[in-house]
C-alpha cells in the first residue's frame, strides 16, 4: 500500500446525468491513509428526507484490504430538495484539505441554490477533517473565502463558511493536477452547453443566470423552482453575456456530447503525447478529449477516443497512469491507436455512398435488404424507410433474447419522410437519411440532409435544424425538425444497447412485404442466408413485440 493512494471515483447505475442520483458516488483516501487507515465516502440516502452524506470510514483491524462497516462517522449531511443533482464528489487537495463538490439539488431546471451561499448546494466545499470545532467532526480553514469576507451575496452574513466557490449546477468529477495543484471540474449543463472549469476560491461560476459562456434564459425556470436570490446581472445586448461570473475554461454544445465527465491532467509515462493535457470525457457518447491551455486560453481540444462507453469516472494510479470506468462494470485505460496507412474522406453526398441505384428516385441498390420493426420510435409524424447492407460474405449472429452481432462493414440506412399535408402521401418530402456504419474501430453515425429539390442529400458536419410548414385539419402550422450530429446518434447507439437498436428478435419477428407478398422477416433472413447460425425455432415460437400499429395485444409481447 502506497503512502498516499490517489482518489478514485465510484458510481452506481442511475447516478449520472439527468436522472435520479442515488447510491455511493466517490471515495477519497486520507493523505495519511497508510498510518491512519481513514477514507471518506460520499453517498445519498434513500430514506426520507433524502440527503447527501459525507462520512469517514476506517479499515478493518484484522484485514487492511477490507473496510470496517461499523466505523462510519458522519461528517456532513446535506438535505436534498429534489431527486436529481444529488450526486457529489470528494477529493483531498494538495493542501490536505477535503474538497466536496455538490449539485444544486434539482428540480431539473434551476432552483436558485447555486447562487445562494446560505446553502451548501451548488457549491464546492473545503473543510479540515483532521481538526474539530463547534461540535462538528471537522473545522473550517481560516483562509476559506467566506470566512474573512462574505460580501457579494444577497445574504452576506448567512454565507456558509465551508464554501470554496459556488454557481455550480451538477458537477460530475473534479481532480487536482499533481504537478501544478490546479483544480479541474466538469459541470453538467441544462439546455445547450457542457462546461469545464478551473476552480478558484470565492468565484461564482454562473449557474443559473449563465450556462457555459452564455446567458441562460430564465423563462425556462420551472415554476415550482424558486428564482435565484438577489439581482440577476444584466445581459450585454451584443454578446448575450452576463458580467460578474467566472468563465469556464471550455464549453461544448450538446451536438458534441450531452453530459460531461471531468477527468485528470495526465502525468504518466505510457502516453507521452498526452503529458500535461487535461483528459475528460462525455457520458452520453463515450468520447474522450485532450485539452491544453496557455494560461486562461485553450490552445488545443482534441478528440482522442470514441469509446461508445457510458463513461462515469476517470482516475489515476500512484505513477500518474490514467484509467476510466463505465457502467458496464469494467475499468479501462487508453493505448496508442494504430494509424491507418490511408485515410479516406467519408462520402459527402448520398450518391457517393453507392447505396442507391437512383438517389433522385430513392431506389436502393440490389444488395440492400429492406426491413420494418414492430415498435418504431416516434419521430414527429415522420415515416421511415429502413434498409441494411452487409459486406460481402458477411453474416449476422442471431440471438433469441440478446443483441444480434453484425460484421464490420455493416451499414444501416434509414430515410425520414414527412407529409407536408398531413394524411396525403403525395406530399411526402425526404428530410434526411441516416447511416449507422460498423467500421473497424466501432460504430459511427452520419446524417445526410436532403436538398429542397429532393435530388440529393448532403452530409452534415454537425447538428442542424429547420422549420417546415405543415397543413393539418386544424390549419397551417410550423414544425421544427432537428438533424442530429454523429455524436447525437451515438448517445443512443451505445455499447450497452448493442449499438443497433431496431434489429433484434422481438422487433424483427413480424411480416414484411418484399414485393411478392408478406413473409416473416426472421424466416426470410434465415432462408436468405443472412444469419451465420440457425434460428432455434419457428418464428411463431420466438419472442416478439406486438405490432404497434395493431393497437391491441399485451405490452409485454410474447
Amino acid at each position: 500500500m502506497s503512502t498516499k493512494p490517489r482518489s478514485f471515483w465510484t458510481s452506481v447505475p442511475g447516478s449520472h446525468g439527468r436522472g435520479g442520483d442515488n447510491g455511493m458516488f466517490a471515495v477519497a483516501f486520507h493523505p495519511q491513509f497508510k498510518s491512519n487507515g481513514e477514507f471518506f465516502v460520499v453517498y445519498t440516502t434513500q430514506a426520507a428526507p433524502k440527503s447527501t452524506v459525507v462520512s469517514r470510514f476506517r479499515i478493518s483491524d484484522s484485514d487492511p484490504n477490507q473496510a470496517n462497516a461499523d466505523s462510519e462517522e458522519e461528517i456532513l449531511r446535506i438535505r436534498q430538495p429534489w431527486a436529481d443533482h444529488n450526486a457529489a464528489c470528494v477529493a483531498f487537495g494538495p493542501d490536505n484539505m477535503l474538497y466536496i463538490a455538490l449539485g444544486d439539488g434539482g428540480y431539473n431546471t434551476a432552483n436558485g441554490n447555486a447562487q445562494d451561499t446560505s446553502t451548501l448546494l451548488g457549491s464546492m466545499l473545503r473543510i479540515d477533517v483532521d481538526h474539530r470545532e463547534n461540535g462538528k467532526a471537522y473545522s473550517i480553514p481560516k483562509d476559506n473565502p467566506f470566512v474573512a469576507n462574505a460580501t457579494g451575496t444577497k445574504d452576506a452574513a448567512r454565507a456558509r463558511h465551508e464554501i470554496w466557490c459556488y454557481g455550480l449546477r451538477a458537477p460530475w468529477r473534479f481532480s487536482f493536477d499533481r504537478v501544478t495543484g490546479d483544480c479541474w471540474l466538469g459541470d453538467n449543463g441544462q439546455v445547450e452547453f457542457e462546461e469545464v472549469n478551473l476552480i478558484l476560491p470565492g468565484k461564482n461560476y454562473g449557474w443559473m443566470p449563465r450556462e457555459g459562456f452564455h446567458a441562460f434564459d430564465l423563462s425556462n425556470v420551472d415554476p415550482r423552482g424558486r428564482p435565484a436570490p438577489g439581482p440577476i446581472p444584466q445581459r450585454d445586448p451584443e454578446t448575450g453575456r452576463t458580467d460578474g461570473f467566472t468563465d469556464p475554461i471550455l464549453e461544448y454544445e450538446h451536438t458534441q456530447g450531452k453530459s460531461v465527465v471531468g477527468g485528470i491532467v495526465y502525468r504518466g509515462h505510457q502516453l507521452p503525447q498526452l503529458i500535461g493535457a487535461y483528459i475528460y470525457g462525455d457520458y452520453a457518447n463515450g468520447n474522450i478529449w485532450a485539452l491544453r491551455r496557455d494560461g486562461g486560453k485553450v490552445v488545443e481540444n482534441k478528440l482522442i477516443a470514441r469509446t461508445r462507453l457510458k463513461i462515469t469516472s476517470f482516475g489515476e494510479d500512484q505513477a500518474g497512469e490514467m484509467y476510466f470506468t463505465s457502467f458496464d462494470g469494467f475499468v479501462y485505460r487508453l493505448r496508442p491507436a494504430e494509424q491507418p496507412t490511408i485515410r479516406q474522406r467519408f462520402p459527402a453526398t448520398l450518391s457517393e455512398t453507392g447505396l442507391f441505384e437512383s438517389v433522385r428516385n430513392l431506389i436502393p441498390v440490389g444488395g440492400l435488404i429492406p426491413y420494418s420493426v414492430n415498435v418504431p420510435l416516434w419521430s414527429d409524424h415522420a415515416l421511415k424507410q429502413r434498409h441494411i447492407a452487409l459486406p460481402a460474405a458477411g453474416r449476422v449472429e442471431f440471438s433469441e433474447n440478446g443483441h444480434w452481432l453484425f460484421p464490420v462493414g455493416t451499414v444501416f440506412v434509414k430515410t425520414f419522410l414527412l407529409e407536408t399535408h398531413r394524411g396525403n402521401p403525395a406530399t411526402r418530402q425526404r428530410l434526411e437519411t441516416r447511416l449507422l456504419v460498423h467500421n473497424p474501430r466501432s460504430w459511427a453515425g452520419y446524417t445526410y440532409r436532403w436538398n429542397r429539390e429532393q435530388t440529393e442529400a448532403l452530409l452534415l458536419g454537425g447538428a442542424a435544424s429547420s422549420t417546415l410548414e405543415i397543413t393539418t385539419t386544424r390549419g397551417v402550422k410550423e414544425q421544427s425538425w432537428y438533424f442530429p450530429s454523429g455524436s447525437d446518434c451515438m448517445a443512443c447507439h451505445t455499447r450497452a444497447s448493442g449499438f443497433v437498436l431496431g434489429m433484434n428478435t422481438r422487433q424483427m419477428n413480424r411480416e414484411h412485404d418484399y414485393g411478392s407478398g408478406a413473409t416473416n422477416q426472421l424466416t426470410a433472413f434465415q432462408h436468405g442466408g443472412v444469419f451465420h447460425n440457425t434460428i432455434p425455432a419457428a418464428a411463431e415460437q420466438l419472442p416478439a413485440w406486438h405490432d404497434w400499429a395493431s393497437q391491441s395485444g399485451s405490452l409485454c409481447g410474447r
